[in-house]
């Protein structure tokens, strides 16, 4: 059973007295100057509401509700919400007779099916968290996630079922046809918290070790709850689930539209990659999330039931939003996975721009401060990094309390302080790495990274992490790799990732491993 590192409250440091307070608000204004000061108090005064609450009773709400309504369509079958929480309850039993609770995580190894989203409930009713895995990334990754989540049981689909026990001892397979899921009479599981973990989810690092983002209960309650009406979700989405399940994204849309009473549609794997105009019609899907490169290949009027789309993941073009004028609500999501769903959120129907902005927070608060100095807030129209703070927030990084330490930072000077006619406060914050500026409305611009990570395809990467890959594949200690992200040109311009090799040990080109 793997125990994350729980993420210690925020410390109270020493109260200042009024005259020091005054001093510092006043250090600030002289900093941004008054005017500044206030904007910028003024969009951030109050911290969003955490909603305390369990995913698998938000969820439960929905099936005794609406117990007969869809809850997933899939290309493998459909299920209503009454059908889902019973094989996701035997399951979890299964789960339970096996030791599993409170703070284990559970590796999932799926293709895209229904099953998949059966298993993650039946983990979360088991009161445990869960970890997606993709069998289509090497093997030697899903070794090291496995390894860094301490699993021993892990939750597969009947296709995957042989990887699932190389990679863990006990392997529990989900299908009608399976004997594994028949129901065990058993007393009552622990119960989740909602601080117990939900899911892990692993981003690229930069030593070539993935990192674990441990999300809690709470965090996806309280982000729900602040954002789902802003993205449009309702209880009539039929959510097309494109995204890669060990995406963030597909995760959070997920447990968004199951707690809203919407329905899920997944397509098939092939129909993922080669017919995403078909499968969105065959399955009667009328909102997704995609990223603009993805959502450039489909050709509005091929797809006329699609009423909203959220684009995720990369920068957003003009055109990506005035090509959908007239058929579909276009919403820009910037998110990060050290919180789930969005962190702010752009509304083409309440504006638009020629280069349109990321928004304005959602469920957070955001702060722009100096990207070399934390305790300095950055100006209007200046660039400086984003930084987040709110529910949403996760635990940190799963056995990692240094990098969390680093990377969630507690109560910088200008938050104790506050701004004139604005009182200070305790808080703990998100150093996102990411360079922004404000607008005069509180709306956000992205500019760029100021690190060495990248975004593809809708996923961050360490280049530092790919670069250490290759120097592997590579086995000269003398031989120097960069890699960089260039967009190659045509119609459609493509990012790629290219790597840059200059040969230590190697006297010719085809020295160099194949593999590479």
């Amino acid at each position: 059973m793997a125990v994350a590192v729980v993420q210690p409250p925020v410390v109270a440091t020493k109260p200042t007295t009024n005259d020091e307070n005054h001093v510092s608000v006043q250090k600030t204004v002289t900093h941004l100057g008054q005017e500044n000061l206030v904007s910028i108090w003024g969009w951030n005064r109050a911290v969003p509401t955490s909603m305390e609450r369990c995913i698998d009773e938000m969820i439960g709400e929905r099936t005794r509700t609406k117990p007969m309504a869809p809850a997933v369509c899939a290309w493998d079958g459909d299920l209503t919400y009454l059908e889902l929480d019973q094989l996701a309850g035997q399951i979890a039993n299964r789960l339970v007779s096996l030791g599993i609770g409170p703070e284990a995580i559970i590796p999932l190894c799926f293709e895209k099916s229904r099953w998949m989203t059966v298993a993650m409930l039946a983990v979360i009713k088991a009161g445990a968290g869960f970890v997606a895995l993709d069998p289509a990334q090497p093997e030697r990754r899903l070794v090291d996630v496995v390894k860094q989540v301490n699993a021993t049981v892990l939750l597969s689909s009947l296709k995957h079922e042989a990887l699932g026990a190389r990679l863990v001892d006990t392997v529990v397979s989900v299908s009608l046809d399976c004997p594994n899921v028949e129901p065990i009479t058993l007393t009552t599981p622990l119960r989740a918290r909602p601080s117990s973990v939900l899911y892990v989810v692993f981003t690229s690092g930069s030593t070539g070790v993935p990192k674990g983002v441990v999300i809690e209960h709470r965090n996806v309650a309280s982000a729900i709850y602040h954002q789902v009406d802003r993205l449009g979700i309702t209880a009539d989405s039929r959510f097309y689930d494109f995204a890669s399940y060990s995406y963030d994204v597909s995760i959070s849309n997920a447990l968004a539209i199951l707690i809203t009473g919407g329905c899920i549609c997944t397509p098939s794997e092939q129909d993922r990659l080669d017919n995403i105009a078909g499968s969105i019609r065959s399955l009667r899907a009328n909102s997704t999330a995609l990223t603009p490169s993805v959502a450039r290949l489909l050709v509005p009027n091929t797809v006329p039931e699609v009423r909203s789309i959220m684009l995720v993941g990369e920068p957003v073009r003009a055109d990506d939003i005035s090509r959908w004028k007239g058929r579909a609500h276009v919403i820009c999501r910037y998110g990060v996975s050290e919180s789930p769903a969005a962190s702010t959120i752009y509304d083409s129907s309440t504006s638009f721009d020629q280069r349109p902005s990321i928004g304005t927070a959602a469920g957070l608060v955001t702060w722009v401060v100096n990207p070399n100095d934390h305790n300095l807030l950055s100006p209007l129209g200046a660039v400086g990094e984003l930084l987040l703070e709110g529910p949403s927030l996760s635990r940190g990084y799963l056995n990692d309390p240094e990098k969390t330490a680093a990377t969630f930072i507690q109560n910088p000077e200008w938050l104790l302080c506050g701004a004139p006619g604005q009182p200070g406060r305790h808080g703990r914050l998100y150093t996102t790495g990411d360079l922004v500026r404000y607008a005069n409305n509180g709306a956000l611009t992205f500019v760029g990274r100021k690190d060495n990570q990248v975004k593809i395809r809708g996923q961050r990467v360490e280049l530092g992490d790919i670069e250490h890959h290759i120097q592997e594949c590579l086995g000269d200690d003398g031989a120097q790799v960069v890699v960089e992200l260039v967009m190659l040109p045509g119609p459609i311009p493509k990012a790629t990732l290219v790597a840059f090799v200059k040969q230590g040990g190697f006297q010719q080109a085809n020295d160099v491993p194949g593999t590479v």
